[in-house]
């Protein structure tokens, strides 16, 4: 498993024999900055003289440590090959190496000799606010910086890590954290918690999200961690959504938990929930890894909200009963395709007061499924027009026979684009219908047995 990285030491004292020829050394961390962070491929020698700003165990040295001068901080892998001692923070270190283009594509050169010349006092962390982090002014420095955990999850791209959302003063900064399923669990349970997390400033993240801005690094997970506030008792205590009547999406980006309450109208893809709520509206539940309700139940629901220009989403939900009670489901409303998409000429108009209601049209399954943008199902067409007819989690459906004309009872869902800083008027794009049961979809007439697809093999045999 080592091979690898044995590969990269030799390159990089390859590399750094020929920057040696050239007769350039870097004497500080600032002119060695210049060259990691610089635009050209950059191959240069350098020894400086550093304090270090985080400890490090000489067996773990494969790993990146921190460093600072008078001119700034750097950060550096350090060869287990020339370190045979464990580096303590404030340890003053004599440190010579080369920079790479491989390295400084993670904002890091290679320190191939290490020396200690004193021990001493550990570096205090600069206390900064979540717009000072991406300012660069502390671009590899130690900072502590106080926000709330708005949740932990496992990277996608490296199931070892564990990405951590700090909302500090408006900002989110991410951490990210090699950490085993112990503490994995205990970070996890901070989700909640406003704490103050102690790291270095990578202005480049490990990682291939190249467009994620600065992220905070630590080495020692749980004692880097201060709780300040635990996680609410209760969540559900949170303020409810009415309270954001009438904001913009701006407004309540960076809002805390918020709830609602109501009734479970559909559930789809193990984890979207559409409730109708206490005062009619219907609200949108993505939930945070968490067994979904059952289609009818009352719930509450606790997440972070996010809008578009006509609906109220909560991301990251999570979710609780209220009483025993199931309502019966609405009496749905009989519609057509045109009736959802167009006005009376033809020309496209969707009609975003149908969201959350029952609707049941007819139409021919066409050969567009089985996977529609909203999980598993099938497109149905209707007077020229398609909708997305999506399975609920209750089990059971099927794709139909395509050509088959069937009617389809569910709940209407209105797709828009989502709201961005750039996209400040986002549009309604179409319209899915979810089904509750496998009662909610019935075959009306099987396919025509003369398809096109026999008439030309008929007339390919005559």
């Amino acid at each position: 498993m080592f091979a690898p990285f044995r590969k990269m030491v030799i390159l990089l004292s390859v590399l750094g024999i020929c920057s040696a020829l050239s007769g350039q050394e870097l004497r500080s961390a600032a002119e060695l900055n210049a060259v990691i962070y610089g635009d050209k491929t950059n191959c240069a020698t350098f020894r400086i003289e550093a304090v270090a700003l985080e400890s490090m165990s000489y067996r773990d040295a494969s790993h990146c440590i921190c460093v600072q001068d008078d001119t700034g901080a750097v950060r550096l892998y350090i060869s287990s090959t020339n370190c045979n001692f464990n580096v303590q923070a404030g340890d003053r270190l004599d440190l010579s190496g080369v920079t790479s283009p491989v390295l400084s594509q993670s904002g890091a050169a290679h320190a191939h000799k290490a020396r200690l010349l004193a021990h001493g006092t550990p570096p205090t962390p600069l206390r900064i606010t979540g717009s000072e982090f991406f300012s660069r002014k502390h671009v590899n420095r130690l900072v502590r910086l106080t926000g709330l955990v708005r949740s932990a999850f496992t990277d996608e791209i490296d199931p070892r890590i564990l990405i951590v959302e700090l909302h500090a003063d408006g900002e989110t900064i991410l951490i990210p954290l090699l950490a085993n399923p112990s503490v994995r669990e205990k970070v996890q349970g901070l989700t909640g918690a406003r704490v103050a997390v102690t790291g270095t400033v990578s202005p480049r993240g490990v990682s291939a999200r190249t467009h994620a801005g600065a992220m905070l690094e630590i080495r020692n997970v749980l004692s880097n961690f201060e709780i300040l506030e635990p996680p609410p008792a209760d969540l559900f205590a949170a303020p409810d959504v009415r309270t954001l009547d009438r904001l913009r999406p701006i407004d309540i980006a960076h809002l805390e938990w918020h709830t609602a309450r109501g009734r479970v109208l559909c559930v789809w893809d193990g984890r979207h929930v559409l409730l109708r709520t206490e005062d009619g509206k219907s609200i949108r539940a993505d939930l945070d890894d968490v067994r979904p309700p059952q289609v009818g139940a009352n719930i509450a629901v606790c997440g972070f909200p996010e809008l578009n220009l006509f609906y109220l989403n909560l991301n990251r939900a999570r979710w609780k009963p209220l009483d025993d009670s199931f309502a019966p489901p609405e009496a749905p409303i009989p519609v057509r395709t045109v009736d959802l998409l167009t006005d009376e000429t033809g020309r496209k108009m969707i009609r975003p007061e149908l969201h959350g209601k029952a609707v049941t049209l007819r139409g021919v399954v066409t050969p567009l499924g089985p996977d529609v943008e909203n999980g598993p199902g099938f497109v149905l067409n209707c007077d020229r027009q398609t909708v997305g007819v999506i399975f609920g989690d209750d089990g059971g459906c099927a794709v139909p026979p395509v050509g088959s004309t069937v009617d389809v009872t569910g709940i209407c869902l209105v797709k828009s684009e989502p709201w961005t800083p750039s996209r400040h008027f986002p549009r309604l794009t179409g319209v899915d219908i979810i089904l509750r049961t496998p009662a909610d979809l019935s075959v009306v007439a099987q396919p025509p047995w003369w398809t096109p697809t026999r008439f030309l093999i008929a007339l390919a045999v005559l």
